[in-house]
Parts: structure tokens; C-alpha cells; sequence
């Protein structure tokens, strides 16, 4: 979320609450609100956002407990680690071959991340059209780079 700490901390204790964060939850997975927010920054693509498509990703926040999951990932609970600094000295730790694939029209903040992987000495790193959902829109790009790199990798 790029906020501090206390913040993140207060999000999520909000979207525990039963009713307030049930409401919110709501709001947020409402199919307008959802395509608007998958035109945004998921999906570069509009015509992929078909009624059927909305309907389907709509029904998968109604599950029992999802509102969970996105507050965990926005407000970093699902980070392994606790900043970008950590995540990179881990990443140059690996001893195995590395790959980013970075999306060309990712948000600014996460493609900055991805580029910084993309940085590191021992890390290849290819450039694909796509967003934050460049593998599922663009998942046939995708998977051939994966497979390309595998091949080069590990004859």
C-alpha cells in the first residue's frame, strides 16, 4: 500500500470488523466496481472483461471468508519479507536461475518493483505486454518465455 505500518495495520483490523468490514467488502466486489478496477490495472484489454468474465470473478469473492485474501495482499500480509531491500538481498541469495517477467503497462509502483529484480546481476529478465494480470490475459506470451528460459536453463 506504500503507507506506514500503523495504517496497513488499521486496514486490516477494519476488514475484520463484521459489519463494517462486510460492508466495505461489498462495495469493493460489486461487478462495477470490479470491471472498473480490472480495466484500471489488471487487464490492458477491455474486451476481455465480458459479462460472463465479471460474473465468474464476481461469484469468487462471494466465498466464505474471501474478504480476507485481497486485505492480506494490499496490506502486505502475505509478504515474505518485510521490504523490497530484504526481498532483493534474498533474491541474490538463490542458487538457482531466475527469471522476471516484467509487464510493460504495469502501475508505476509495481513495475518499479519488478524492474528492481530485473536489476540484480544473475537475473534474466524479458519485457511482455500486460499488467497485474499479464499472465492470465496474455498467458500464451508468457508461458513460452517461461518455457524458453526452462530450456535455456536446464537442458
Amino acid at each position: 500500500m506504500g503507507v506506514p505500518p500503523a495504517v496497513r495495520s488499521g486496514v486490516k483490523a477494519l476488514v475484520r470488523t463484521p459489519v463494517v468490514g462486510q460492508a466495505l467488502y461489498s462495495l469493493n466486489t460489486q461487478p462495477s466496481f470490479l470491471k472498473w478496477m480490472y480495466r484500471r490495472h489488471v487487464f490492458v484489454d477491455e474486451q476481455h472483461l465480458t459479462p460472463d468474465y465479471m460474473q465468474q470473478r464476481h461469484q469468487s469473492t462471494q466465498q466464505p471468508g474471501a474478504r480476507y485474501a485481497p486485505a492480506a495482499f494490499v496490506t502486505g500480509g502475505l509478504d515474505p519479507v518485510p521490504s523490497r531491500e530484504a526481498f532483493l538481498q534474498a533474491l541474490e541469495q538463490l542458487a538457482c536461475p531466475v527469471m522476471v517477467v516484467l509487464a510493460e503497462q504495469a502501475p508505476p509502483a509495481s513495475k518499479a518493483e519488478m524492474a528492481a529484480m530485473a536489476a540484480l546481476a544473475g537475473v534474466q529478465s524479458t519485457r511482455l505486454p500486460g499488467t497485474l494480470g499479464q499472465a492470465e490475459e496474455y498467458g500464451e506470451t508468457v508461458a513460452a518465455a517461461i518455457q524458453s528460459f526452462l530450456a535455456v536453463e536446464n537442458p
